[in-house]
């Protein structure tokens, strides 16, 4: 989830349950981990304004299959 500094205007960027988050420098993507197509952690990254499946970065056996549509990102 993101949000103002005064709590408005929350809404959720992820499709799935994940830990970790991180602004990219351009703040407009967030990039996190949670568990991949094999099991272990990958890397996961979404865009701030949410809507989109999120991407998956690594790892690379897991990067041409889409993102499982569940959850949220947790801090």
């Amino acid at each position: 989830w993101v949000m103002n500094l005064d709590g408005s205007q929350q809404h959720q960027v992820s499709d799935r349950t994940g830990r970790k988050p991180a602004w990219d420098a351009s703040g407009v993507r967030i990039t996190y981990t949670a568990t991949s197509c094999t099991g272990a952690p990958g890397t996961f990254r979404t865009g701030v304004d949410g809507g989109a499946a999120s991407e998956v970065v690594a790892p690379a056996a897991c990067v041409s299959q889409d993102a499982p549509l569940v959850g949220y990102i947790t801090g």
